[in-house]
């Protein structure tokens, strides 16, 4: 019963979308072929980013006040399928010349800007995949306020109220953007459902773009992470060349290390190369290897693939 209330759903909300020029359907489609060390030669879906589709409307109320939405929900591109409902992000908004505030189920603010110095960005090929611990990116019935830009400064700060597996959610970035200079700090406090239980990350980057080479770095401290370690140190540095018009080539390393209260110490370690050559403004081939490692389980997984990334 559930799908077919998804499709009346989403069928209703693009007919609202050709109704009103102030609804957008917007997504990615991507997709790719390639080895790894569990699965061996294999397909999936969302390779360079999560395959997604959403809609987002806005409604000018006048004196400069400006009510929005956004319903997004994130697809397999393998087998068509979905978790169901806009479970990505689904909220109202606020906007003016005071900022913006959002309300219902929104990425957090350390999760905007965690991507924005790693090498290979987000994407399964990234250096940190596999290396890095996770943090709760949509914990569900937050409130989220962002200041406006000035001068290339913005922050944002966010409070879940009583979120997913019964976690509370507190998280705040700060991030200056101007000419060649990135650089970013959040902080995001993960209340376990196990009480007395708090994960914390403090995460800083950044990334210079000299032209012919852009430098990337980013670094993060965890107490108490999901891993059940004591504390977890974290940090990646990388570049992004671009080569032609169309060509970009991205590769870092990444490492993180757990010490727990017994001075137990498990580091991982991983290697990425990311290469996108861009069809069109929307349209794009991407390829490349990552390969990651655990020194005192001495594991370790290799990921390569090819992939196609469209945006609509």
């Amino acid at each position: 019963m559930k799908k077919p209330l998804v499709a009346l759903t989403a069928l209703a909300f693009i007919t609202l979308a050709n109704a009103q020029s102030s609804a957008t359907l917007y997504g990615i489609a991507d997709f790719w072929v390639g080895n790894s060390t569990d699965k061996g030669t294999t397909a999936a879906s969302g390779g360079l980013a999560a395959s997604r589709w959403g809609i987002k409307g806005k409604e000018d109320l006048g004196g400069g006040l400006e009510a929005g939405f956004v319903l997004e929900q994130v697809f397999d591109l393998a087998s068509g399928a979905s978790a169901g409902g806009f479970n990505r992000q689904s909220y109202v908004s606020l906007a003016g010349d005071f900022g913006e505030l959002r309300l219902g189920n929104v990425l957090t603010p350390l999760d905007d800007i965690n991507g924005s110095a790693n090498s290979g960005g987000d994407s399964l090929l990234a250096a940190v995949s596999g290396v890095w611990v996770g943090f709760n990116a949509n914990p569900m019935r937050q409130i989220y306020y962002a200041t406006p830009e000035w001068h290339g400064l913005g922050a944002a700060v966010s409070r879940s109220l009583g979120g997913q597996s019964g976690r509370d959610v507190s998280s705040f970035r700060v991030n200056y953007t101007e000419g060649p200079v990135y650089a970013g700090l959040a902080w995001q406090a993960d209340k376990q459902s196990v009480p007395g239980l708090t994960v914390h990350h403090t995460f800083v980057n950044g990334a210079y773009d000299l032209g012919p080479v852009k430098l990337l770095a980013s670094a993060r401290r965890v107490t108490h992470p999901d891993s059940g370690a004591d504390r977890t140190r974290e940090y990646q540095a990388g570049v992004e060349v671009p080569v032609g018009d169309a060509l970009v080539v991205s590769t870092g390393y990444a490492r993180s290390t757990d010490k727990s209260a017994d001075l137990q110490v498990v580091h991982r370690q991983g290697y990425g190369l990311l290469l996108t050559y861009a069809l069109s403004k929307r349209t794009a081939l991407y390829g490349g290897l990552q390969r990651n490692t655990e020194k005192m389980a001495n594991t370790s997984a290799r990921l390569t693939a090819a992939g196609i990334h469209h945006t609509f």
